[in-house]
Formats: C-alpha cells, structure tokens, sequence
C-alpha cells in the first residue's frame, strides 16, 4: 500500500470509531504556476565532477498544475490530497534532443488528515500526520524558513521547491501537534519530520516552535530544531569524519565518486 492509501486507510479509522458523525466533501480545487526568469549568477552539478559547468545566464521556465480534493468528518477530523505534475526544460541548455524537449514530473503536494481537539469552532489543539506544509512565517515569500530547510555538516541552506516563486515554505514527513492557550494568543507546536532533502536522508528531526501574539498587530517567535537527531546511521553525522569532510575551494566533498571513472578520488587539502 502507498503513503497516500495507507494514509486515508488510517483516517477512515479514525473517522469510523466516531459514531452519528456527518462527512462533508469539500468541491475539488484546481490550480497551476509558471515561474520565468534567468540565473544570474550559479553552478550546474551534474552526478560528476565532470559535469560541472556554469549556470550563468542560463534561462528557467517551469509550469506546474494540481488538483486538490478534501472531506471533513464530524467536523474535526479534515482530509486532504493534493496531485500535481511539473513541466520543466533540462539544464544546461545544450542542442541535444533530450535537452530541448519538455520533461514532466508527477508528484503529491500533500496527503494529510488533521484532527482537532476541543470546540470545533475554537480548538484547544491540532494533531496532524502525512504529508503536510509548514509555514511559520506568512510574510516570508521567496527566502527564509529555514529552519527545516538548513543543514549543520556542512552548513547549508536551500530553497525553492515544485514552484521557484512563492515557494518560501517545508514540505513535512511525519507529525505535527499544535497547542492553544490564552485564547490563541500563546501557540505550543511540536513536531517529529522525517528528513526528505538532506543526506542522510530519512532521519526523524524532533522541532518545537514558539508563537506569541498579544495584541494584533505585535507577533513573536521562536523555534528550535535537532535535525537528524534521532538518526539511523550516526556514523553519517560525525563531522570530523573524512567523508563528511569538504574542500573549501571547490565546495565538493574531499571524497567523491567520478561516474567517468568508475572509482572514488580524493580531493585536496
């Protein structure tokens, strides 16, 4: 079974040990995205070394297109899927057949089911799991939320996402409790994700956010994440270790594999 089916096999569980509860469908959503514009200044990294070249004034077009269908039952347990798909042009641009044809790449956008906890109106609480977005700051477009999105061996950030505009967010793997108090004024979140983008991939990260807003217009925050800290291969996260080691110089790792090759070499000092 996959992520989704087990997903809403789980949820329709949930929502069957409820009695006298009522399932609305929300109507089906449909949308889609076009990002345009140009590298001004970055490097291409192909799987070696060899094919590395530059990104400068390369040019970037991407369109995408979803659906997402949702249904809530007894007014507390919501469901929702989102399926998309992504076309794209390869880099570099180069006169090869494969490098001018329009590539597609299908994908899911969420696959969650949230339930809340208290008055349906004013919950005291939200549990979430699947696969869901967080989205901490409402004001962050393009850059930040990084705290999901960094990495400590080596330090790194990365952005972007099926959409390179507006794409200023994390798509989380795993859980996700949110806690109310004071009204909503004071927000506990407690999450458990499941690293998706940086190796070692696969490792739960516990998190802990922070939200404090006492009046409308005044809203702090602050949040704290142990990534990788619940790893399944510790070795991986040495970092004195020569192979989480790299060459300043050249940003790559002291040891990498040459495809061409067919053998890993060693980098400098």
């Amino acid at each position: 079974m996959n992520k989704a089916g087990l997903l809403f096999g789980v949820a329709a569980i949930l929502a069957g040990q409820a009695a006298g509860g009522e399932l609305v469908r929300q109507p089906t959503s449909f949308g889609s995205s076009i990002d345009v514009g140009q590298i001004v200044k970055g490097r291409l990294i192909g799987t070696s070394i060899a094919d590395t070249v530059t990104g400068d004034g390369q040019f970037l077009t991407r369109a995408g297109v979803y659906l997402t269908k949702s249904a809530t039952y007894n007014q507390r347990l919501n469901i929702q899927l989102s399926l998309g798909g992504l076309f794209w042009y390869a880099l570099p641009e180069q006169m090869k057949p494969e490098y001018r044809t329009v590539q597609f790449g299908p994908g899911v956008g969420q696959a969650q089911a949230s339930y809340l906890f208290g008055s349906p109106e004013n919950p005291d609480g939200k549990f979430q799991f699947g696969l869901f977005p967080i989205k901490y700051n409402p004001d962050s477009k393009n850059l930040g939320e990084y705290l999901y999105r960094s990495g400590t061996y080596p330090p790194l950030r990365y952005t972007g996402g099926w959409s390179y505009v507006n794409s200023s967010g994390y798509l989380a793997q795993g859980a996700r409790f949110s806690w109310n108090m004071w009204g909503g004024k004071l927000v506990h979140d407690f999450t458990l994700t499941m690293e998706r983008e940086l190796e070692p991939n696969y490792d739960p990260s516990p998190a802990y956010l922070l939200t404090f807003k006492p009046v409308p217009f005044l809203e702090l925050g602050a949040g704290a994440q142990w990534a990788h800290g619940l790893s399944f291969q510790p070795e991986k996260l040495t970092p004195k270790s020569i192979e989480n080691a790299y060459d300043t110089r050249t940003g790559l790792p002291l040891g990498y594999r040459d495809t061409t090759a067919g053998a890993w070499k060693t980098q400098p000092h």
